[in-house]
């Protein structure tokens, strides 16, 4: 996840990754994000709004996937909407 975060800001001018919302699912959590920035090379805006799915173990993140959308996520966990 480092690695696909730090090209995507290489790529931008004035990053920015905002958390929205949690959804608590136990050991898991959805992670609403909104990510945006202007592109470099052509200084359109960018935004994208995916869904986080964090596997949590003894309070540590070991696992992250990502998801388009928010019904995506939470079936994912086992949540409907």
């Amino acid at each position: 996840m480092k690695e696909r975060l730090a090209e995507m800001f290489a790529a931008m001018d004035q990053p920015r990754i905002a958390a929205e919302e949690f959804v608590d699912a136990g050991d898991r959590i959805v992670v609403a994000v909104c990510m945006s920035g202007r592109g470099k090379a052509s200084g359109a805006r960018v935004e994208a709004r995916p869904f986080h799915v964090l596997t949590e173990r003894e309070g540590k993140a070991v696992r992250i996937e990502w998801y388009a959308t928010r019904a995506e996520a939470l079936k994912a966990v086992g949540l409907e909407e």
